[in-house]
């Protein structure tokens, strides 16, 4: 299988195939992995849930726990900065605290997830807050390039997987028994099976596949800590987050810039970082030792859709799709039309943590043929087509 990627998608994929003796080639742009969205010191690792318990709940309790053991059990072998300190989100205004009240109402065991008042909130955070909100007591924080050198060195120790750094891709091209990759000087290689999970560049790849995909540029401040943040015992999440301290450094942000690839440093995402958490907790004096005037931050651009959902899976023939019926009954429906052999997995957004682990499993499980980890209305609300799917339900052109 050959993979085009270096973040923790491509990583994840990876050692999920080899973990079922596929050979991997890995092409990654960059020096060293992670050198794009995955590279930030700190992330957060908490599903995403609400009280519809709809699809994109179901998929992100399911993915939480898969990525709670993966990393566990590669902390064991590879050094993972990280800490399962708990996650609290904070209702900061009316309708952020109703939307955590209709939450606490869904199918969530308190381990999961449960309601915390406002002095609750004070004695998990370590800070007051002035706010009620809920608790994820099995979530925290990670190391999110930790993570992703953690993966690669495990699927590399089988001898299964070859990582190419400083592999810029040019062209992805269809042949009669598989995929050519060429890259931006000129070397080639040839597989029956390709995965793209190159991050914001992901369409760029492969334009046949008209993924409505977009890039997010987000800045992440770095902030000493103080006397008072010190103090701070769980992730914070309200209209940003911020993160306990990792040798003497918090993380706060991060910036939402939606369509905007540039990765310089902007003196104005800082002070947003810092106006959000103030903000917020407007009573409080603590934010204000939150000191971002070092311009100490970093940089990435991370991939969205529309629904705030991966996409996961193989990659749909749009012209033949537009004339294949959809409405037939199940039993009379034929296979939906694909790319023999080609595979995505993208739009993991700020979720990418708590998404990829399950996604890469899910890959490597339709690649090998293996019993698929996730319900067949999972699979759909993940597959790639299912943009083109739903508008063709609707009796709307494709284009």
């Amino acid at each position: 299988v050959l993979i085009i990627g270096g973040g923790i998608a491509s990583a994840m994929t990876a050692l999920s195939l080899v973990e079922r003796g596929r050979k991997v080639t890995l092409l990654c742009q960059d020096g060293e992995p992670a050198g794009g969205a995955s590279g930030n010191r700190q992330g957060a690792l908490y599903p995403l849930l609400n009280g519809e318990h709809d699809a994109l709940s179901r998929f992100y309790s399911l993915a939480f726990g898969f990525a709670r053991s993966r990393l566990l059990a590669l902390a064991e072998r590879h050094p993972v900065a990280f800490s399962l300190c708990g996650v609290t989100q904070l209702g900061y205004d009316d309708k952020s605290a109703a939307k955590l009240t209709k939450m606490v109402q869904g199918p969530f065991p308190p381990e999961l997830m449960h309601p915390l008042s406002e002095p609750e909130v004070e004695q998990v955070v370590g800070l007051p807050c002035g706010h009620g909100g809920v608790s994820y007591p099995l979530g925290g924080w990670l190391c999110p390039a930790d993570l992703t050198r953690a993966a690669i060195k495990e699927a590399q120790a089988g001898g299964l997987l070859e990582v190419l750094f400083n592999t810029r891709v040019a062209t992805v091209t269809e042949q009669a028994d598989g995929w050519q990759v060429e890259s931006c000087d000129g070397r080639r290689w040839q597989s029956p099976t390709l995965v793209v999970a190159a991050g914001h560049q992901l369409p760029a790849l492969i334009p046949f596949a008209e993924l409505p995909l977009y890039p997010v540029r987000g800045q992440v401040s770095h902030v000493p800590t103080s006397a008072s943040l010190s103090r701070l015992n769980t992730v914070l999440c309200y209209d940003g987050y911020l993160t306990p301290a990792n040798e003497g450094q918090h993380c706060i942000g991060a910036s939402y810039g939606r369509n905007q690839t540039e990765l310089a440093f902007r003196a104005e995402e800082q002070a947003q970082n810092q106006a959000r958490l103030q903000a917020c907790l407007p009573q409080q004096r603590w934010p204000a030792e939150v000191d971002v005037s070092g311009n100490q931050a970093r940089v990435g651009v991370r991939s969205a859709s529309r629904d705030h959902l991966p996409v996961a899976g193989p990659v749909a023939r749009l012209a033949a799709l537009a004339d294949h019926n959809l409405k037939a009954p199940v039993d009379q429906q034929s296979p939906l039309p694909l790319y023999p052999g080609l595979y995505v997995l993208g739009a993991l957004g700020s979720r990418g943590l708590c998404s990829a682990p399950l996604c890469g499993e899910l890959l490597a499980s339709e690649i090998c043929g293996d019993p698929l980890p996730l319900a067949a209305d999972l699979l759909e609300a993940l597959h790639p087509a299912r943009y083109w799917v739903r508008k063709l339900l609707k009796g709307k052109p494709l284009q």
